[in-house]
């Protein structure tokens, strides 16, 4: 059983589309975005799922939802981070009273 792949770049270049585009689409969680070929480490798509991806990519809605999902996913995970190390209960260190905090420049002086 053998399937015709072509490797990303032509890919590219037959959708007009981008790279990072394709990657931004590909992690936005799209319904039925068709999952590229990898054979060792190169990226090849299949013939039959270019109309498909071609589809997807103008479902895609852009940069801009990606980046919006991408920041509600890092706050999740910084408030979740946050609660584990209040409960570790680590201080930070509080400069002492008449510590000099300037840094010197080049030549020595503050």
């Amino acid at each position: 059983m053998s399937e015709e792949l072509i490797p990303h770049k032509t890919m590219l270049t037959r959708l007009g589309l981008s790279r990072t585009g394709v990657w931004r689409a590909l992690h936005s969680a799209i319904q039925g975005f068709p999952t590229p070929r990898i054979v060792r480490r190169r990226v090849y798509w299949r013939v039959q799922d270019l109309p498909l991806l071609a589809a997807s990519m103008e479902r895609y809605c852009g940069r801009g939802e990606f980046d919006k999902a991408r920041r509600v996913n890092k706050l999740i995970k910084k408030s979740g981070s946050k609660a584990e190390k209040s409960v570790k209960g680590k201080r930070k260190r509080k400069a002492k009273q008449g510590e000099d905090r300037h840094q010197l420049d080049l030549f020595g002086r503050t």
